[in-house]
């Protein structure tokens, strides 16, 4: 997934993946946090994506208004 700092992108990321709520907590709503957190939210989105494609997660991304895709490490 491509990193991304603008908050309203994340608002939408906790939608698309059913944690609206995670938006306002303390340890994700600021990019200092979120910086700080950065191997909790990824780990968070790897167990959300786990029973899925890369295809389906990256449907449902978009489908939630992220600007988030998947890419290969090389691109």
């Amino acid at each position: 997934m491509r990193r991304t700092r603008r908050p309203n992108n994340f608002e939408a990321l906790w939608g698309a993946i059913g944690h609206p709520e995670w938006a306002t907590d303390l340890h994700f709503a600021i990019a200092r946090r979120r910086d700080e957190n950065w191997a909790t939210m990824m780990w968070l989105l790897d167990e959300w994506a786990s029973t899925k494609t890369a295809a389906e997660c990256e449907a449902r991304l978009i489908e939630g208004g992220t600007l988030m895709t998947l890419h290969s490490p090389g691109g």
